[in-house]
């Protein structure tokens, strides 16, 4: 019979110690798997974390192209804004030395002009000196000059002088007016030719200032769009720095995702410390119950032995005392096997 108790108290004892290390470890392993489901969610958000890092990246990679061409189009244009402007200033330079000529011709006209008027009116006074004197001639008339230049005459050599120097001066008169009249031409040849020259002149001055004009149209729209790319390419630094801050803040949020996956699977593995603990120690329980229940049987057994014997001694005793003495010597008593 205490066998038996012992028995069962030993089952009772690991049947308690098994409910109470199956109830620790049930709810340790509960925790492991929300973990786990949390660790899933964490790993899935962490996923779409990298696709909009991706997504922004390629974003990115792809603003910095579209940078890349602009400023390719922009040292283009910048390149040919300069070579424009060269265009312009030599034009101008142009155009202010034919303004420069185009003044000296005009200074050169109005000199010619001048010398023309004043050679004029030299002209008219030697002509007015000559009708004057051809009026005279006319009133006494050649014959009568002849009388008058013999009667003033000393002689005749003197008279020959006189003639001669009537001739001469006649000659010399005709001399002054051809060569004023000759220089007049000379000077309207002069005039005329600074005149066609003043005329290139300006046509050549109007055809570069269209030229001038032209370029400044150009380095205008140049200009324009210039500006427009540099508004773009400004516009896409700011959509840049934008994606970026983007992809930073997202690799902030992968950053604390994995760090809340780390601290979760850290948690887990003191969990799962925790049950291979309890386990060890309920390990060490049963053994120890277990040997505390074999101790407890032995003990059971042992004194159910000795309680056999001497029962059987008493009972030999007292069949002894009232049969006498047996045939056969009685045996020692033998213990049981359980």
């Amino acid at each position: 019979m205490k066998k038996k108790i012992a028995v069962i108290t030993a089952g009772i004892l690991i049947m308690s110690s098994v409910n109470v290390y199956a109830s620790g470890t049930k709810d340790l392993e509960k925790k492991q798997q929300e973990n786990n489901s949390r660790i899933e969610q964490k790993q899935q958000e962490k996923s779409n974390i990298e696709k909009d890092k991706n997504t922004v990246n390629y974003e990115i990679n792809e603003l910095l192209k579209e940078m890349e061409t602009l400023e390719y189009e922009l040292k283009g244009i910048s390149e040919k804004i300069t070579l424009t402007k060269n265009e312009i200033n030599k034009k101008s330079n142009n155009i202010n030395k034919i303004e420069n000529e185009i003044l000296e011709s005009e200074n050169e006209i109005e000199k010619q002009e001048a010398e023309i008027q004043d050679k004029n009116k030299e002209l008219e006074e030697t002509n007015e000196i000559l009708n004057q004197r051809i009026r005279a001639d006319y009133k006494f008339n050649s014959y009568n000059s002849a009388i008058f230049i013999l009667l003033e005459s000393e002689s005749i050599l003197d008279f020959a002088q006189r003639v001669i120097a009537v001739e001469r001066m006649a000659k010399k008169d005709k001399e002054i007016i051809e060569k004023v009249e000759d220089l007049i031409q000379e000077l309207d040849l002069r005039k005329k030719e600074l005149n066609d020259t003043l005329l290139l002149q300006t046509e050549s001055k109007e055809n570069l200032e269209l030229e001038k004009t032209s370029l400044e149209e150009k380095k205008s729209s140049l200009d324009k769009q210039n500006e427009n790319l540099n508004i773009k390419t400004n516009n896409l630094k700011d959509l840049e720095k934008e994606k970026k801050e983007k992809f930073s803040e997202l690799s902030s949020q992968e950053q604390s995702v994995s760090s809340e996956i780390l601290d979760i699977r850290e948690e887990n593995e003191a969990l799962e410390n925790e049950i291979q603990n309890l386990i060890r120690i309920e390990q060490a329980k049963q053994a120890a119950a277990a040997k505390k229940a074999a101790a407890e049987k032995a003990a059971a057994e042992k004194a159910a032995a000795e309680k056999a014997a001497a029962d059987k001694a008493a009972a030999d005793k007292n069949s002894g005392s009232s049969g006498g003495p047996s045939q056969n010597e009685s045996k020692p008593p033998v213990d049981e096997k359980p």
